[in-house]
């Protein structure tokens, strides 16, 4: 499963980045990439020129209980958090348009494709999404 909380710009018609990863979850094995694992968190910015990304290797396993995911979104700078602890910063290629959130829970991602260990039947538990604007 391939659970994500991320941001696309307004302009759908428009192909492209910037994307914003909140978080995107792989529970498969750990990987020397840091990816993967239920104790691993992803954080990714796509923009026009690459990306920037980092994982954050929360020290337990995230899916036994609710955690909060937060991103704080000013001019010039994305800060992340996961339950109060800030878990990194991106000053570069900061997007400057607007965006909305989507909560996602997918079936396959690069490196976890489906098969028979796959369940018929996944679910994700969301008990809130917040989002102030300016």
């Amino acid at each position: 499963m391939w659970l994500a909380f991320w941001l696309l710009k307004e302009q759908p018609a428009v192909a492209g980045p910037p994307e914003i990863d909140v978080f995107e979850a792989y529970p498969g094995k750990l990987g020397l990439d840091g990816r993967g694992g239920r104790n691993v968190v992803l954080t990714t910015l796509h923009y026009a020129g690459g990306s920037h990304n980092f994982a954050y290797n929360h020290g337990s396993d995230m899916t036994t209980d609710f955690h909060t995911h937060r991103l704080t979104w000013t001019p010039g700078l994305l800060v992340f958090s996961v339950d109060g602890v800030e878990t990194g910063r991106i000053s570069s290629d900061v997007p400057d348009v607007p965006m909305y959130p989507i909560i996602s829970l997918a079936v396959g991602a690069d490196g976890y494709r489906v098969d028979q260990r796959s369940p018929a039947i996944a679910t994700m538990d969301v008990d809130y999404m917040r989002v102030w604007a300016n």
